[in-house]
This record gives C-alpha cells, sequence and structure tokens, in this order.
C-alpha cells in the first residue's frame, strides 16, 4: 500500500473538512526540509501524515524516523500509518514519544480506523 497513490485516504479527510496536499514538504524549525505522504489543514489545526510498509513488522527506527520529523516540524496532530503491524520494541518507542499510530493490512480497514480517530478527535475538540 502506498498511502499517497491511494485517493481514498485524501477523500477521508476532505469528507472531514480538511484541505490535504499529498505528499507535501515542509521546512522544519532547523531548516531541514521534511516530506510527509499527507499533510491536511483545518481551522488552526495542522496535521502530517506517513505510512511505512513492511513485508512483516515495522521496527522501532520508522517510529524514531517520524518522530524526528515531527519534533521539527511541529503540528497540531501527527499520524504514522503501519503495514502491517509495529514489533513490540516500536510499540513501546511509540507510546513513549506519544506517536499515534494506525496498523493495518488493508486500506479499508485502515481507512475505518483513520476515521474513527479523527472523528472523535473532533468530537472531543468540541465538547
Amino acid at each position: 500500500m502506498v498511502l499517497r497513490a491511494d485517493t481514498r485516504m485524501v477523500e477521508l479527510f476532505q469528507e472531514l473538512g480538511f484541505k490535504v496536499t499529498a505528499p507535501k514538504t515542509i521546512q522544519g524549525i532547523s531548516g531541514m526540509e521534511h516530506t510527509f505522504d499527507l499533510y491536511a489543514t483545518k481551522d488552526h489545526d495542522q496535521l502530517v501524515l506517513d505510512s511505512v510498509n513492511a513485508p512483516a513488522e515495522v521496527g522501532p527506527e520508522a517510529v524514531a524516523a517520524f518522530f524526528a520529523k515531527v519534533v521539527d516540524v511541529k503540528p497540531t496532530r501527527a499520524i504514522l500509518i503501519i503495514t502491517p503491524n509495529l514489533t513490540p520494541a516500536a510499540q513501546k518507542l511509540s507510546a513513549m514519544y506519544k506517536i499515534e499510530t494506525i496498523t493495518g493490512t488493508q486500506i479499508d480497514e485502515i481507512k475505518k480506523k483513520l476515521k474513527l480517530s479523527l472523528t472523535s478527535n473532533i468530537s472531543a475538540k468540541t465538547a
């Protein structure tokens, strides 16, 4: 699965009122440029999303690399999509770094989890 090539993900964000650019290169506070698979804005919120695919589980290196980009860019929200799953060490690191991850093997499964995450966050912000 290549996220940036899947229009269903872009359409999901657009249905929820986000303005979307996929992919998007952003200059961080360090001056370095970072490319994200998807960049979405709504009101004053800035969301970045990357996807990592592996034949087996994804290790902590992918979580650390995403964390470094997020720290430099400082979006309001960051989501890492993992196909198919994280190793236990990567799960521990993502929890420690407070990186939101969504795992799955099929685009429809990932889209469903992502929509739930985005709509529950929107509901919580307006409550």
